[in-house]
């Protein structure tokens, strides 16, 4: 169970700030785990959804005691589309009782992107650009994706002033391939695959592009996979 503190009023009638809060954080931390590959997203499951409500408590702390002010159900719509597709991945085994182990501790990690300071987020980018990745999967409408996608990027890496002088694809381009490369070959991929990711981008904000092509796709999968990379990057920065 991920418990995600926040303070703030919640009520059952309406979505508060506190309430909004809080399911952005969840929707992080699910992003995160895609990120790392310890959940999938299954296509044909986007398809579906779950009319379930998904109801949580709320509790009131005072000198140290805590007592039960309101119990409310809300229709969570991320919910439901998560519930209907994802389910735990394949790719990793997890049946030797080591395996169960590390997966365990690096979950518990994943939750420390959470962490605040003075009420305020200590990694809002990591936090953000993990929500607006799962929002990219989750999500029927691939252009919308692609789109949320980029926004992932940018919101982990981008810096406006830089941006402002040398351009958001390039400045991402040069990010992510001295961040993620490994070899002189791998960075200069991925300096062009971003330049083609950001053209593709282009078409769609300043040509409004309404379709996908099959080798924008594969883009658009592709870009997945870099925001997920960097997530993963930076989520090892926090510490164990």
């Amino acid at each position: 169970m991920l418990d995600i503190e926040l303070t703030g009023y919640a009520t059952r009638f309406n979505m508060t700030p506190v309430v909004a809060d809080a399911l952005e954080e969840a929707q992080a931390f699910v992003g995160s785990l895609v990120a790392h590959r310890l959940l999938h997203v299954s296509p044909l499951g986007q398809l579906f959804e779950t009319e379930r409500d998904h109801s949580f408590l709320v509790t009131e702390r005072n000198n140290g005691a805590e007592r039960l002010v309101m119990k409310g159900r809300h229709s969570i719509d991320f919910a439901r589309r998560f519930a209907g597709g994802m389910r735990l991945a394949t790719l990793r085994r997890t049946d030797r009782p080591d395996d169960r182990t590390e997966v365990r501790a690096e979950v518990v990690r994943l939750a420390k992107m959470l962490d605040k300071e003075n009420g305020h987020r200590r990694h809002a980018g990591l936090v953000l650009g993990a929500k607006w990745l799962l929002d990219s999967y989750l999500g029927n409408d691939r252009i919308l994706s692609y789109v949320q996608a980029t926004v992932a990027l940018e919101t982990l890496l981008g810096d406006k002033a830089e941006s402002d002088v040398v351009g958001i694809g390039a400045l991402l381009a040069n990010r992510c391939a001295y961040m993620l490369a490994t070899s002189v070959v791998e960075r200069r991929e991925l300096l062009s695959s971003i330049k083609e990711i950001y053209r593709v981008r282009s078409k769609i904000v300043h040509e409004g592009q309404s379709r996908l092509a099959e080798s924008q796709q594969y883009r658009l999968n592709q870009l997945r996979r870099i925001c997920g990379r960097v997530i993963e990057h930076e989520t090892k920065l926090i510490g164990p």
